[in-house]
């Protein structure tokens, strides 16, 4: 896959995630699905901030 198509699915799954995030808090459903939502947030905002910080010429 091209770097920009998996920057792209990286968003949208990280958004979908953040949405499920603010549904349980606003309906007050916080559970084990919540923490791990919590942990996939922070996963995708570390691949996220690697792929913006990598050297691109590092990978030739």
């Amino acid at each position: 896959m091209k770097p920009k198509v998996k920057l792209a699915l990286l968003v949208v799954s990280a958004l979908v995630m953040i949405g499920f995030l603010v549904h349980d808090f606003m309906t007050g459903d916080v559970g084990y699905r919540t923490f791990k939502v919590i942990g996939v947030v922070i996963v995708f905002g570390y691949m996220g901030y690697t792929f913006f910080s990598s050297n691109r010429e590092s990978e030739l």
